[in-house]
């Protein structure tokens, strides 16, 4: 097992943590309105991508902090008058290359398209909250700006619409049916409140993001219903990750689904036995959401 590997997984058992204590309430947790983590580059915003948008917005939950704004220890060097507090600890951020060929064999084979030697890395960073000296002024006027005078149901239906998502109300149940492409939702007034009704549909969804001639994911287009347990929990935890990163991006409260306590004791047994699996639906989530919000 590499550093990378160790790390990963002492990382993502912070998450099967909170997932066990917190229960259903854990990605309510982390899905504030307060804006995407997020670091600074020659003065500009950038924000973090794929999984390490939701990981770094647990850790800023699990470690309680409340700036969305994360450096590198080099960073933070070139920062006059600033250093990281004694005793602080770091929080890792991985990514994911491919090597280049080195040999004649290796490169023969990339022009057959057979070579592909993919590897993570990590490198960590501190959040602004561990900084002594750090000029808050800096990353003021990035601080997140959401109308929250619109309605949970307005954003949720909304987004569904430009999508042009085909959303069926009716019935107690809410389900995508990839037979049919199409969203089946409760009405608004079976749920308890319109954020609630909002969470739902977010996650539904991000299902329908993941059918035929979107995204197409497995979990979607290759998972036969409930018979194939694995795809189906997996494709669970994505959508109930991009719920949770649209409502966060929409600044609609996360609201917990009762029915998918039964997945949680599933994720945490899946993970602590593979846990990049947790950033690979993190990386889908995220992809999702950002599908569903950009169109």
């Amino acid at each position: 097992m590499t550093k990378t590997d160790d790390k990963m997984k002492e990382t993502v058992s912070k998450v099967i943590e909170l997932m066990e204590t917190a229960g259903s309430d854990w990605s309510k947790c982390w899905a504030t309105s307060a804006g995407l983590p997020a670091t600074l580059d020659g003065g500009n915003l950038r924000e973090y991508n794929g999984a390490n948008i939701i990981m770094l917005a647990i850790a800023k939950h699990i470690e309680n902090y409340n700036s969305r704004f994360w450096f590198t220890f080099n960073k933070i060097k070139n920062m006059y008058g600033v250093k990281v507090r004694k005793g602080s600890k770091s929080w890792p951020v991985f990514y994911y290359g491919v090597r280049e060929p080195q040999t004649a064999e290796e490169k023969e084979l990339q022009k057959q398209g057979r070579f592909f030697k993919g590897f993570w890395r990590f490198f960590n960073v501190f959040n602004a909250d561990q900084l002594e000296g750090f000029n808050y002024d800096l990353i003021k006027e990035f601080e997140n700006k959401i109308d929250t005078s619109i309605k949970a149901q307005t954003v949720a239906d909304t987004l569904a619409k430009k999508n042009k998502a085909v959303v069926n109300h009716g019935g107690d149940s809410a389900f995508y049916r990839p037979s049919d492409d199409t969203i089946q939702m409760p009405h608004v007034d079976a749920f308890e409140n319109e954020n609630f009704y909002a969470s739902v549909l977010f996650h539904e969804l991000t299902h329908w993001s993941g059918g035929s001639k979107r995204l197409e994911r497995d979990g979607i287009v290759k998972a036969d219903g409930n018979s194939d347990r694995q795809k189906y929990a997996f494709e669970e935890l994505v959508a109930e990750l991009g719920s949770a990163v649209l409502s966060a991006q929409t600044g609609i409260e996360k609201e917990p689904r009762e029915d998918h306590a039964k997945y949680l004791k599933g994720w945490c047994t899946y993970l602590k036995d593979k846990p990049r699996e947790l950033y690979k639906a993190g990386t889908q989530a995220v992809t999702a959401s950002k599908y569903l919000l950009d169109k």
